[in-house]
């Protein structure tokens, strides 16, 4: 398992989204990844782990695309 962490903008732009989006996302999508403090202060930097990233992101695939057949059936 790769526990690499992925700085918030780095992140965005694996997602193909702003930061600001990624902000919405933490909020309001329980399936959304969780952050990771990258130190121990609380204004530490934050990231998340790049296999939460890959796992959201191809789960988002496979809904996306179970969706679009779905469409194409009707």
């Amino acid at each position: 398992m790769n526990h690499q962490i992925v700085r918030l903008k780095e992140a965005a732009k694996k997602l193909g989204v702003s930061p600001a989006t990624m902000w919405r996302r933490l909020k309001n999508d329980e399936t959304f990844p969780r952050l990771v403090r990258i130190g121990p202060a609380p204004r530490s930097a934050i990231g998340f782990y790049q296999h939460e990233l890959e796992e959201y992101l191809s789960k988002s695939t496979q809904q996306r695309e179970i969706k679009k057949n779905k469409g194409a059936d009707k």
